[in-house]
């Protein structure tokens, strides 16, 4: 499991949502990337320097530090929680370029999307908001696959969109490797 973001900057303090996953799931090699190396290094002393989960300092909006990121955790992750830094440039570049590290019959959660109406994180063409519609009309409705041939289901709540890969082994390298620039237009 990858969670992006590890709540450095929530007033309940970091780490708050590793128990949460350990709960859920005893068994779980849970990976977390964070921008912030200090605050992984506050919160790991802070658990006795335990290793309850494989920290990697990086940018979610940067593509060198996710593919880092992946050469370190192996990748094939069955879960991805994006909780990380919300803006409109790194949602849209974790999804798009992480989605082929989950594996088939996986889901990836895009959590807090009303930030997609929130002037200060709007930094790319389009929200994520508007994006995450356009790809669920293409995929799902007219079943023209433009982005993700392997999406299965989209399920959609208030501010949250869980997104499940079909659980075949179909090569996500038939669509190509990904690409933020065509995503984004």
């Amino acid at each position: 499991m990858l969670e992006i973001g590890l709540g450095c900057d929530m007033p309940y303090g970091a780490g708050a949502s590793v128990p949460l996953w350990r709960g859920y799931f005893p068994d779980v090699e849970l990976h977390v990337l964070e921008l912030d190396a200090a605050c992984i290094k506050k919160h790991h002393a802070s658990v006795g320097g335990n290793a309850v989960y494989h920290a990697h300092t990086g940018d979610q909006a940067n593509i060198l530090d996710l593919e880092r990121m992946l050469e370190e955790s192996g990748g094939g992750f069955d879960v991805i929680v994006d909780d990380g830094g919300h803006s409109m440039r790194q949602q849209q570049t974790s999804l798009w370029h992480l989605w082929r590290a989950l594996r088939p019959g996986g889901t990836y959660v895009v959590e807090d999307l009303q930030t997609s109406v929130i002037t200060r994180y709007l930094d790319a063409p389009t929200t994520t908001a508007d994006r995450l519609a356009e790809v669920l009309r293409y995929e799902m409705v007219e079943q023209v696959h433009l982005w993700f041939p392997n999406l299965q289901q989209a399920v959609v709540g208030p501010g949250i969109v869980c997104l499940i890969k079909q659980p075949t082994t179909q090569n996500d390298g038939e669509w190509g490797e990904p690409s933020v620039q065509n995503f984004w237009t």
